[in-house]
């Protein structure tokens, strides 16, 4: 027998899945960012380099909210997944550094793919033909930014394959994060969980 949780009142009916930070169990308090696994072990893997990497959690003054900032060569955000959607959302700043979103996903060949997606590349490129790998640039405009991918059309149009899962996603400095979720499809910014939305 499967159990399926009751839909309040007014509770969004976007397929999503988040992948930073995770659901709030309490819907009414602010996440403590500071207590996600992922954000501690990227706390300590910066600062074990000793090279003025820090990924810190700090409010951010336009949003007046929570956010993950990533400085220097080895600050990151690593996100294990395993996701069927084809859309994946990102919600970050735009500091005018160089910063990549890298997403490793599975495709209907059943290979891994690596998609590295960065604004310090002016040309798309592959590791070799028919290589694993892919390198697209990313062009953002000011401040806070949301990012869709469509995985679905870039993984056809790149390997010529269906994208079947990702596995992981990693954003590297230099950038701030709020939010990074999966889809089904794009949404506009009213119609998802309030815990997800841009604006709120």
């Amino acid at each position: 027998m499967s159990l399926r949780r009751k839909k309040k009142q007014g509770e969004s009916k976007a397929v999503v899945v988040p992948l930073f930070p995770p659901e709030p169990r309490d819907m009414d308090e602010e996440e403590d960012l500071e207590a996600y696994h992922v954000v501690t072990t990227a706390i300590a893997e910066a600062e074990s380099f000793r090279d003025g990497s820090v990924v810190a959690v700090e409010e951010d003054p336009l949003l007046g909210k929570d956010v993950v900032t990533l400085e220097g060569g080895h600050a990151r955000l690593e996100l294990p997944t395993r996701c069927e959607h084809p859309w994946l959302i990102f919600h970050l700043r735009n500091r005018r550094r160089f910063f990549s979103i890298e997403v490793v996903l599975r495709d209907s060949s059943g290979k891994h793919r690596v998609l590295t997606m960065s604004n310090h590349v002016s040309l798309a490129t592959m590791d070799a033909p028919n290589g694993n790998a892919a390198q697209l640039p990313l062009s953002l405009g000011e401040e806070w930014q949301i990012i869709p991918v469509d995985l679905a059309s870039l993984v056809k149009a790149i390997w010529g394959t269906e994208h079947r899962s990702i596995e992981q996603v990693r954003v590297n400095a230099s950038t701030s994060v709020r939010r990074i979720f999966a889809a089904d499809k794009p949404y506009a910014d009213v119609e998802l969980p309030e815990y997800l939305r841009a604006l709120c």
